[in-house]
Parts: C-alpha cells; sequence; structure tokens
C-alpha cells in the first residue's frame, strides 16, 4: 500500500512537511504548551495532599500493573487510574494501580472520545 504523501504543517506560513498530516514536530509541541497553559493547577483539579496520601495506600496494597497483569506481566504500578475518568471520586474500588504506558495509553483514549 503506498504511503500518503506529505502534507504541509497546519502553522500558517510553516514551510515543514508532515508525513500524516497535521502539525510539524516543533508546531505541535507549542500547541500542547497553549493547551497546558489553560489547564488548573493539580490541587485544583483534585490531586492535593490528601490525593497523595490515597495513591500512595493503593500502589503500597496493589505495587503491580493491573492491565499488565492480565495479559501475564510483572510491571511494577507508579500511577493510580481513576476508573470513571473522575478525579474527585477517590473511593477505592474507583481506584486501580497502573504503570506509566498503561496509564498514559489510557488517558489518551479517553481523550480521544470525550473531543
Amino acid at each position: 500500500m503506498p504511503k500518503r504523501a506529505p502534507m504541509p504543517c497546519r502553522q500558517s506560513g510553516c514551510p515543514a512537511t508532515v508525513a500524516g498530516g497535521g502539525y510539524c514536530e516543533t508546531h505541535q509541541k507549542l500547541k500542547y504548551q497553549r493547551q497546558d497553559r489553560n489547564r488548573l493547577s493539580p490541587s485544583k483539579r483534585g490531586y492535593d495532599s490528601k490525593w497523595r496520601k490515597i495513591r500512595q495506600q493503593v500502589l503500597s496494597v496493589d505495587p503491580l500493573c493491573r492491565h499488565c497483569s492480565v495479559i501475564g506481566f510483572m510491571v511494577n504500578a507508579t500511577e493510580v487510574d481513576h476508573i470513571d475518568g473522575n478525579s474527585r471520586n477517590n473511593n477505592y474500588q474507583n481506584l486501580r494501580p497502573l504503570c506509566k504506558s498503561c496509564h498514559s495509553a489510557r488517558t489518551m483514549r479517553d481523550q480521544v472520545r470525550v473531543k
């Protein structure tokens, strides 16, 4: 199957071309920086000292990534995921330990689904 022809970066005036369309690497980073500037601080999103204690409890009780364990890998969990996506719902049944890559993949799927 032939590859798609490179297309110009979506940023006005940028001479770079991108294999799949969209923004070049430089302008993609700038787009994310603009989004981060408008984002609330972690404490305002619900990740305060109380959350850090809950997170530590979850990781100490269940130290392995739940997704990796299902497929037979033993990977240490480094993050705690809110199953329902609500960062204010810290009910223990709503929390699961995940490794960085599984948590990032889950977050990306959720963000794509919302938009």
